[in-house]
């Protein structure tokens, strides 16, 4: 059974609640990996580490 990318997000969100950080977070360290080596297209890889890095950040300051 597959779903789209929405629906898995807001699974993932709800399964994982204030650890759903761990998601951004790999999403932020992944581009930049990548980023790092050969990638044809780093400035879209730079794009999805940046908004994931604000993602992690707004969620680490409505924590606190």
């Amino acid at each position: 059974m597959y779903f789209d990318v929405e629906h898995e997000h807001v699974f993932l969100r709800l399964r994982f609640g204030p650890h759903w950080l761990a998601m951004h977070l790999g999403l932020v360290s992944g581009p930049l990996t990548l980023i790092e080596g050969d990638f044809p297209h780093p400035g879209r890889m730079r794009e999805i580490a940046e908004h994931n890095l604000h993602q992690a950040l707004s969620l680490l300051k409505s924590a606190s």
